[in-house]
């Protein structure tokens, strides 16, 4: 269920020292040479991940018409779009390699022509995200146009969307479902308009993307074939990567107005979930680590996993909440607070009045607290 962040950080007693026990455990992750670049890993992943596209793209030009066949090769390039997709994520978090010339032809390669999503849109979106998780007023994924994290951010929707919102546990699956058309709508929107980090030449290698995507399809597959190719393979890109970013945020505690300066260590822990299970490294592409991948941006993805034994530790030792749930319970979690969410838009519920809170109860405790209805004020920097 959704938390009050600041109800639980109390609970967890932050202090004044809260920036020096962030660089005593970056000084701890150092030691361990958890920071360092892994070209090896990279090289493997990219070669990887390059094998299968090509498989893709070459069961799509020489495979017969079944359309159960189509079907499966639709869902194989989905989740090769998405590994696609993690290693952007990695390159413009430096992971890879710095920032630099480098950098933007790798990310305009992976984002802007392969995928089709632009890497400038991609930054900016993403690194407010991490300046502010969970923040109802500055951070961009708690603020999806179909999802209500608060009855009071539900209500503020036109009527038809609050509408969607009541029955967003049951429409959960074609919500995500929209999560890659409504990047590449965002993408054009703001490489065509040369917002802030775009280069030159970004909206034409987009251009070039649709232009090799749409000849690729009316070859092998026709007019007809082609869109319904791409419609399917779009849907289930916008799944698989909206069920990978759910689990890390949602159903977690909210950011709410502190009398001082952010505390950065306990806000990017207590905002994310870490999720385990069997194959789960893969599948979700180390994001799996959120709280590691928050804390530490710039760690190379096979070392999350080096680390989270020791933040766990570092966690436990000052009694700070470190949640970390099994992958089913992450979707009890998350769908149980969107259930929530709805009825609390019921009109019964809103007759308690606009400032009566919604008592919930955080996984990791064992008292209510209440919905947050503010965002936190104030610009929260990334301390690498």
């Amino acid at each position: 269920m959704q938390a009050n962040l600041v109800a639980v950080a109390a609970d967890n007693q932050p202090n004044l020292q809260a920036t020096n026990e962030y660089a005593e455990l970056k000084r701890q992750i150092l030691a361990l040479g958890l920071m360092k670049r892994q070209p090896g890993y990279y090289a493997a992943k990219f070669a990887i991940t390059g094998g299968l596209l090509a498989i893709g793209l070459y069961a799509l030009a020489y495979s017969g018409s079944d359309a159960w066949i189509r079907l499966a090769e639709a869902a194989f390039l989905a989740f090769v779009v998405v590994q696609i997709g993690l290693l952007a994520h990695d390159l413009s978090h430096q992971q890879i390699v710095g920032a630099g010339r480098w950098n933007v032809t790798a990310g305009l390669i992976l984002g802007n022509l392969l995928m089709g999503v632009s890497r400038a849109w991609w930054r900016d979106n993403h690194d407010t995200h991490h300046a502010h998780p969970n923040d109802l007023a500055h951070d961009p994924n708690v603020n999806i146009i179909f999802l209500g994290c608060t009855a009071e951010q539900a209500l503020s929707r036109p009527r038809w969307v609050q509408w969607v919102i009541r029955h967003q546990v049951a429409l959960i699956v074609p919500i995500f479902c929209l999560e890659f058309f409504s990047m590449h709508y965002q993408s054009i929107v703001y490489a065509f308009h040369g917002k802030r980090g775009t280069v030159r030449g970004e909206h034409v290698v987009l251009l070039v993307h649709y232009a090799l995507y749409g000849t690729l399809l009316y070859v092998t597959l026709g007019i007809g074939g082609g869109l319904i190719f791409a419609l399917v393979h779009h849907l289930l890109t916008g799944l698989y990567m909206a069920s990978i970013f759910a689990p890390n945020h949602k159903g977690m505690p909210l950011a709410e107005p502190t009398a001082g300066p952010p505390d950065f260590l306990r806000q990017q822990i207590l905002t994310a979930r870490n999720v385990r299970g069997p194959l789960v490294d893969l599948i979700y592409g180390g994001l799996n680590y959120q709280i590691e991948h928050h804390l530490f941006p710039t760690m190379p993805r096979n070392n999350l996993s080096r680390a989270q034994p020791h933040i766990h530790a570092f966690c436990a030792a000052r009694g700070i909440t470190y949640t970390e749930t099994g992958v089913v319970r992450s979707w009890r979690e998350i769908l149980g607070h969107y259930t929530e969410v709805s009825r609390a838009m019921a009109p019964s519920a809103s007759r308690r009045g606009p400032g009566a809170p919604l008592a919930t109860v955080h996984p990791e405790s064992a008292y209510p607290v209440a919905t947050p209805r503010g965002p936190l004020r104030g610009e929260l920097s990334e301390r690498l």
